[in-house]
């Protein structure tokens, strides 16, 4: 999941950024919106650094090892502090190297976090956020609009697959024969009009439907072209 949504680097350090820990900033949460660096008050100091350093396209691997100073320093304290209660027993240790090494880890951390709290957002990330919202409502509607004409352009195609064939004057009174009805020349001219003008409206529906589905075909041409377009930004 995480190189499928994250192409994440294949790097060396202590631990990767997961997935979990990612998509909180693009899916906030109700107390997720304080800080554009956090996703949540209870959110892990090294979590939050790692993974603005991975969107900020920082370097994880600085970040890791100034972690691993800070649990080194920890590790270093507490291992002090077991000595100065005598909880380690008569072990034979050059405190005063100790010392010194404490000294240094802390001089090294206090470095790091320094060029640490010196990055910076970019300035324009309202704007880029707000352009990004943009594009990606811009690709919704667009969607909406083509599956609306995909729609309308099955429906006329089947209308006019399936619109009923013609009938002749002649098959009328062949009908009306057979059941022993015989026309006058006039009825049979008012059928005649009738047909003739069934026969333009038949034809006219067609002329008017074919006009539609190329129309369609042409939206349908162009909203998949702007989709593709917007989801290169």
């Amino acid at each position: 999941m995480l190189k499928l949504f994250y192409d994440m680097p294949s790097i060396e350090i202590e631990r990767l950024p997961s997935f979990r820990e990612l998509i909180p900033y693009a899916v906030r949460r109700s107390d997720g919106y304080g800080s554009a660096f956090s996703t949540s008050i209870k959110q892990q100091p090294y979590s939050c650094q790692i993974c603005n350093a991975y969107f900020l396209d920082l370097d994880m691997v600085f970040v890791s090892n100034l972690q691993a100073l800070k649990d080194e320093k920890k590790n270093i304290e507490a291992y002090k502090k077991m000595i100065d209660s005598g909880t380690i027993g008569s072990l034979a240790l050059d405190v005063g190297k100790l010392e010194t090494e404490v000294i240094n880890k802390k001089k090294d951390a206090e470095a790091l976090k320094i060029q640490l709290d010196s990055f910076r957002v970019h300035p324009q990330y309202n704007d880029i956020a707000q352009e990004a919202n943009r594009l990606t409502k811009n690709i919704h509607d667009a969607s909406d609009t083509l599956i609306l004409r995909q729609q309308q352009l099955t429906r006329y195609e089947q209308t006019i697959q399936e619109e009923a064939a013609d009938i002749s004057l002649d098959d009328v009174e062949r009908i009306y024969e057979e059941v022993e009805v015989i026309f006058s020349s006039n009825v049979k001219k008012q059928l005649k009009e009738v047909a003739e003008f069934h026969k333009i409206l038949l034809s006219n529906r067609k002329n008017y439907l074919s006009s539609e589905i190329l129309r369609l075909k042409r939206d349908i041409n162009e909203l998949q072209s702007e989709i593709k377009k917007l989801m290169r930004f």
